[in-house]
């Protein structure tokens, strides 16, 4: 009979021992896997959170905003994006009341004026997202007494548009057609579309809150167009787009997104943001729209989804898809990367940065109405200096009132 030695038994026994240790081991990590709970949206799991957008886009834009919730809810099973058109006109109007009822948008995708209204309401909270990096001059004028209401998400600029089927050379400087008695038309003359021929002339409105409407160099300026238009070379009339349309004039101030229409009629044109030789691209950042959310949906449970949703919506790929559907130019600084030199691209990326902007709160926005209402009275033929102090005096007031 083979007796087996004392150091055999003792292997034996290890690994008897091992073996029951390393069941253990595989137990215990089947058990821990199968406990713990499916990521929310997939078998298993919670449900998908349901995210209720309210918006008021129309048409191509709407539909390219349908897609993005479509692809928000195909790669983001943890929510469930349902949109919601809402007329421009009854839009505040309707927040307000559903949240009167606990009810409404947990998202709101509005422009500048429409958010500013929701938040005197006391509609919208601090925006969630934080995962976007829009210009400076963008995220400014969502800011109120130092709170972010909202994301800026897409902004129109003011640009000089000309049409290249003309017989000569088109000329790229705004202050040489007068000199070629060319006609330049608008829809309008107001501070937001005239901005960049504006600010480019040394135009100012109230830098630190200080009113100073009256300056020589808007003096100069109103005059300038005044002049223009007492010798009908600017056109100012709504029919302004047909005008350049229907080539019966080559020249146009019109706003980014008024492109879409004259894509769509195949018109050859070319547009620029310099309105002038030497200066830099700026505007007035006023006409942007904005992501924000509900102040009663914006609840613990739900801040996760609403700041997902918010921040799909916000990314690069989904404002460049926004961009082709409404002429919009993206806010965020990663877009314009890119763009090359010398392009429309490169030209606003420029222009956003040195835009001017102001805070929803700011006094600024006030004094924009009083220099606009100036304006108007001046190119109807009223002196330019005696309207301009008019309108400075009411500025003055309002900024006693405001103190």
């Amino acid at each position: 009979m083979i007796k087996t030695s004392k150091s055999a038994i003792k292997a034996k026994k290890r690994f008897i021992q091992a073996l029951f240790l390393l069941f253990w081991l595989v137990l215990i990590t089947i058990n821990i896997t199968g406990c713990s709970s499916p990521s929310q949206g997939v078998p298993g799991g919670q449900a998908p959170a349901v995210v209720t957008v309210w918006y008021s886009l129309t048409g191509q834009a709407e539909q390219e905003l349908l897609n993005q919730f479509s692809r928000i809810n195909e790669e983001r099973p943890e929510v469930i994006v349902k949109g919601v058109r809402i007329p421009q006109k009854e839009f505040v109007e309707q927040v307000w009341n559903y949240q009167a009822g606990g009810k409404g948008p947990d998202i709101i995708i509005a422009d500048r004026p429409t958010l500013f209204a929701l938040y005197e309401k006391g509609a919208l909270s601090p925006v969630l997202a934080q995962d976007y990096d829009a210009y400076k001059s963008t995220d400014q004028v969502f800011s109120f007494y130092d709170n972010q209401i909202a994301a800026p998400w897409l902004v129109d600029v003011p640009l000089f548009y000309y049409r290249k089927d003309v017989d000569r050379q088109p000329i790229l400087n705004i202050n040489q057609l007068a000199s070629q008695k060319l006609v330049l038309a608008a829809e309008s003359f107001n501070t937001e579309l005239f901005s960049p021929w504006w600010l480019a002339e040394g135009g100012s409105l109230a830098p630190a809150e200080s009113p100073v409407l009256n300056t020589p160099a808007n003096l100069t300026f109103t005059q300038k167009i005044q002049t223009l238009n007492t010798e009908q070379l600017l056109s100012v009339s709504a029919n302004a787009k047909q005008q350049f349309s229907h080539a019966e004039v080559n020249y146009l101030i019109a706003w980014a997104s008024d492109s879409l229409t004259f894509d769509q009629a195949k018109i050859p044109y070319a547009s620029t943001i310099n309105f002038g030789t030497g200066v830099k691209s700026r505007f007035l950042v006023s006409r942007c729209m904005g992501i924000a959310n509900s102040s009663i949906k914006s609840t613990p449970a739900m801040e996760q989804p609403i700041r997902l949703v918010q921040e799909e919506l916000l990314k690069v790929e989904a404002q460049a898809a926004l961009h082709k559907a409404t002429g919009l130019f993206p806010t965020r600084v990663a877009y314009y990367e890119d763009a090359e030199q010398m392009s429309l691209e490169a030209q606003i990326a420029s222009a956003l940065q040195n835009a001017v902007s102001y805070e929803g709160n700011s006094l600024q926005w006030q004094i924009l109405a009083l220099q606009d209402q100036a304006w108007r009275s001046i190119l109807a033929g009223a002196d330019a200096e005696s309207a301009l102090a008019a309108a400075q005096q009411k500025a003055l007031e309002a900024l006693r009132a405001a103190k």
